[in-house]
């Protein structure tokens, strides 16, 4: 609306006053100890953010990219933020720091399942459902999961024409992106993928099932909520 530099400034602001509003629980009654670790907590947070970026976008120019390698971008670029809000909420309700690290541990969890199941939407996702255009993934060259698998898994002829498509210096045109589309598919990386983000789903969901075990009906309640709303990061189709 108004162009990159006052989206930039206005970003900047953004962030400086959610410090304030950690900042501000004093008011409310919060110990001083608990809002300087939420301080810390998301200054922390905006730098992993800031690198796993970073290196996403690193990516777009390289193609010798591992699982491993995707795993850890998507650490920093997305599972660090919903870590950051179940560790920050539940430590604010609770109090608990055992209880604020489980919660933490499962929005680590369910950020890597949210960054999968996005990858797979930024190739096969309509821009009818997502509001983005269909295959942009693609004509960005991003390295997004479905792409580091076929890489792995596919055969010597459709690695090279992966490779080839991935590392020309032109843009990739419709022609292109028709053969990266066709070798994901033959190779059966939607399907692998989509395992891959059920899996840290069931994960994020069993560090819960201690606590569940012990709540009463109206923690019980909450923690379904929550159970409900990571088969809709995992299934959703926007």
């Amino acid at each position: 609306v108004c162009g990159e530099a006052h989206a930039i400034n206005v970003g900047d602001c953004i962030y400086a006053l959610a410090l304030r509003s950690v900042e501000r629980m004093r008011e409310r009654g919060s110990p001083t100890d608990r809002v300087g670790e939420l301080l810390s907590l998301l200054a922390r947070t905006a730098v992993d953010l800031t690198v796993g970026q970073m290196r996403d976008i690193t990516f777009e120019t390289v193609v010798d990219i591992g699982v491993d390698d995707y795993l850890s971008m998507s650490e920093g670029k997305t599972a660090a933020l919903l870590k950051a809000t179940t560790y920050g909420g539940s430590l604010v309700g609770s109090g608990d720091r055992a209880t604020a690290e489980a919660f933490g541990e499962f929005g680590r969890r369910l950020g890597l399942s949210f960054q999968i199941r996005d990858d797979t939407l930024g190739i096969w996702g309509t821009d009818r459902r997502t509001g983005k255009p269909t295959g942009a993934d693609i004509r960005r060259r991003k390295k997004s999961l479905p792409v580091v698998l076929a890489l792995a898994h596919a055969t010597p002829g459709h690695r090279a024409e992966l490779q080839r498509i991935y590392t020309q210096a032109g843009p990739v045109g419709p022609d292109d992106e028709q053969v990266v589309t066709e070798v994901l598919e033959a190779t059966g990386v939607r399907d692998r993928a989509q395992h891959q983000a059920r899996r840290h789903r069931g994960e994020a969901l069993s560090v819960l099932a201690p606590l569940a075990r012990r709540a009463g009906p109206a923690a019980r309640a909450h923690l379904d909520a929550l159970e409900v709303l990571a088969d809709f990061v995992t299934e959703r189709d926007h």
